[in-house]
């Protein structure tokens, strides 16, 4: 461990494959404990003002049943081939729960009005995958409400991101009814806490966070399913 780096409590804990472990509940000079286990010193490989970094895989700290699930990707199953656990996701604190699905734009059977499911990918800078985890801890911890106030404004109900290092990518996936009235909530907003992200965003991905992830190449909607 970075000698001279405070642990603060609350801050998010992820294992060397980039999944969440859980959150620090107390720290000293010995180690962390997280989620009620007591994690030793020697296996934090490195502390920054928003996130703890293991030098273990975050299943080898985690307490039994308490594994994060993964998603299977169309490619060949294996290690290399699953979407670690999100990094950031949840409900925007004071937004109702979403109504089912209204599935893919444009499909039958999406629901005028109720939150439709979107995904998109942006790259993510060789050298920024330290920053990404960095900027997706802050928005879960100390600048959580300010992420939450401004997803409310765009209508955002859930949202959800992955990031697959092998690919170099960031996952996006969200749930609103109005898209085009979310980008343009995003586009206009001019408040300290959106140029900072809007700023973090074009330092990770290389991109201005203002061209829309829909113009790019052409995506053909296959299935959409929500539970009845």
């Amino acid at each position: 461990m970075e000698r001279g780096t405070p642990i603060a409590v609350g801050l998010p804990v992820y294992g060397a494959d980039g999944q969440a472990v859980g959150a620090v509940e107390a720290a000293d000079d010995a180690g962390i404990t997280v989620a009620g286990r007591r994690i030793p010193s020697g296996a934090v490989a490195r502390v920054t003002a928003r996130a703890v970094y293991l030098h273990e895989p975050a299943a080898a700290r985690r307490p039994a049943g308490g594994a994060l699930p993964s998603t299977p990707t169309a490619e060949a199953p294996g290690p290399a081939q699953r979407f670690p656990a999100p990094i950031g996701e949840g409900v925007p604190p004071g937004a109702p729960e979403p109504a089912t699905p209204g599935g893919i734009p444009g499909q039958p059977g999406a629901a005028r009005g109720a939150p439709t499911l979107y995904a998109f990918t942006w790259p993510v800078l060789p050298e920024q995958a330290e920053a990404l985890r960095d900027l997706a801890a802050a928005l879960q911890g100390p600048r959580r409400e300010e992420f939450a106030a401004l997803r409310r404004r765009m209508g955002v109900t859930r949202e959800a991101w992955w990031y697959r290092p092998a690919q170099g990518e960031l996952i996006v996936a969200f749930a609103v009814a109005d898209p085009a009235a979310a980008f343009a909530a995003f586009t206009n907003a001019d408040d300290a806490f959106a140029r900072w992200l809007k700023r973090q965003l074009r330092e990770i991905t290389g991109r201005d966070p203002l061209e829309e992830p829909s113009r790019g190449p052409a995506q053909e909607p296959l299935l959409a399913w929500a539970a009845p």
